[in-house]
Order: structure tokens, then sequence, then C-alpha cells
């Protein structure tokens, strides 16, 4: 059996996520699609929340930037996010609810003047998503704003969530 790996960015400027069957295309504003199929483990590889974290500040430092700060409210955006997309087997940046990441950024009671989102689906950890989101532009480009400060980051299964925010 094969498994898609999928990704999807949100900066609230608005990035397109198209998901099919089978070979799972990225579909955004003025970026290539990006399709990658690996075989499928038998198991979905879960990574610590602190062996995550660790991954995405050493991405972060290895290219000159600071750590950011792992927020409880962000982080509980994040876990909201992924639990429903497990919960729907589906990845979308609008929630079953009709929410986006802003909004649930506030109803977390972050006060924010940026967020964005970043998913991913891959049974692989945390190595794999960050893998895909540095390849997509769009991802790479929310993971290197230099203004950001704070961080969740939640895994349900096989969905991620990144959600990176500059508070207000």
């Amino acid at each position: 059996m094969r498994a898609a790996l999928v990704l999807c960015s949100l900066l609230l400027t608005g990035a397109a996520c198209a998901d099919t069957r089978g070979d799972v295309r990225l579909a955004q504003s003025g970026d290539a699609s990006i399709s990658e199929l690996r075989p499928a483990p038998d198991r979905i590889t879960q990574t610590s929340p602190k062996a995550a974290a660790q991954a995405l500040n050493s991405w972060r430092q290895a290219r000159g930037l600071s750590p950011l700060h792992r927020n409880p409210r962000l982080q509980q955006a994040a876990e909201v996010q992924s639990r429903d997309m497990a919960r729907t087997g589906r990845m979308a940046h609008q929630g079953s609810d009709g929410s986006r990441v802003g909004d649930r950024a506030k109803r977390a009671g972050y006060t924010y003047s940026h967020v964005a989102e970043n998913l991913a689906m891959t049974p692989f950890g945390i190595d794999s998503a960050m893998e895909l989101w540095e390849k997509s532009p769009s991802h790479r480009q929310a993971m290197l704003r230099p203004d950001l400060r704070d961080f969740g980051l939640a895994q349900v299964g096989q969905y991620w969530t990144l959600v990176l925010g500059k508070p207000r």
C-alpha cells in the first residue's frame, strides 16, 4: 500500500489546498504542485512534543533565526485542528466548524498581529513533516519569518498542525 504525503500552508494572505485520492497534490497561488508517495509504514511514527519542538527550532537556528517559544494558546489551536482533521479524515485549513487558523488562535486566547498555519499528513513523523514544509515555498516562508515568536505544534495520528504567531 502507498501513503500519500500531503501538506498545506495558510498564511492569512491565503493559500489554497486541494486534496485528491491517490496522487495528492498541493495547489497554491504561485506555487508548483507537490506530489510525493512513499510506502506506508506498519505503524504511524509518533513524535514527542519535545522532539517536535527541537526539530522546528534546530531548523530555524540552522538558518540564523531565533528559536520560537511553545505557546500554550497556540498549542491548543494546533491540537484542535489536528484532532478535527483526524476525526473527519481530511486535511484542510478550514475546520469542520468553519473556523480558520485566526479564529482558532483567538478562541484559544492568543492575541496576534500575525498567525500562520502549516499542515501535513504523514505517518513518518516530524522529520518528514519538516522536510515537506521545507520543500514548499509558502511553508518555508512561514517558518522563516524572523518576526515570529511563538508556536504550537500538534500531531494526531498522521495529521500535523504547526501554528506560528507574532503576538500583538
